[in-house]
């Protein structure tokens, strides 16, 4: 059980690097796309959409979004169906020429460049991965120069194989309102962490 979780957790920093690129290097991008996630056998799908430092994910069939403001590192988490939200702030990030991820992935990964390559249409600068702990495997990973963030990332262990990428990207055209909890949502708190979520917030009929 150690192991499968060191695992999970080197698979979960690589796809911090993927996710955060928002708030790290794509400043100025603006782009909805498939996410298409593949575990073994298994296939999960969703949406992302960015606008400068803002991003938005929702799960395939919109059980669970998640929406990223990263000027103020306010971060919401709704759930449709029961039309609540959670709310955490983590502090605004700052633009950065390097990725914080990547910077910690680099700790526990020797980094290679492998040249490039086209994904999905996208000019991409491919580099491996190669984890100091052998059984953690290697991660491959496609960053798109127009877009500076990763696209596609492929990671092999003796676990077996992950990928997880985005699909039919189309650039611009992405409304502001998506970054934001629709009206009548109600807010509430943190699971395990008691007084955050109270009161009222955005969404629930005051001023954002």
């Amino acid at each position: 059980m150690g192991r499968a979780m060191e695992i999970k957790g080197a698979w979960l920093l690589a796809l911090a690097v993927l996710l955060s690129g928002v708030t790290a290097i794509a400043l100025a991008a603006e782009f909805s796309a498939d996410m298409v996630h593949k575990i073994g056998t298994m296939t999960k799908e969703g949406k992302i959409y960015v606008k400068g430092k803002k991003m938005r994910t929702e799960s395939g069939i919109g059980q669970g979004i998640t929406i990223v403001d990263g000027d103020t590192g306010t971060v919401w988490i709704l759930r449709p169906a029961q039309k609540t939200y959670m709310e955490t702030k983590k502090g605004a990030t700052q633009p950065t020429p390097t990725n914080q991820p990547d910077a910690a992935l680099t700790k526990l990964a020797d980094k290679k460049f492998l040249g490039t390559e086209t994904v999905n249409g996208y000019q991409c600068e491919k580099y491996l991965y190669t984890y100091r702990d052998k059984t953690l495997g290697t991660m491959t990973m496609w960053i798109a120069t127009r877009l500076g963030q990763a696209i596609k990332m492929v990671h092999q262990s003796p676990e077996g194989e992950s990928s997880f990428e985005y699909r039919n990207i189309k650039e611009g055209g992405v409304s502001a309102s998506l970054f934001q909890v629709p009206a009548g949502y109600t807010k509430v708190e943190m699971p395990g962490m008691p007084g955050i979520g109270k009161g009222i917030g955005p969404g629930a009929g005051g001023e954002r």
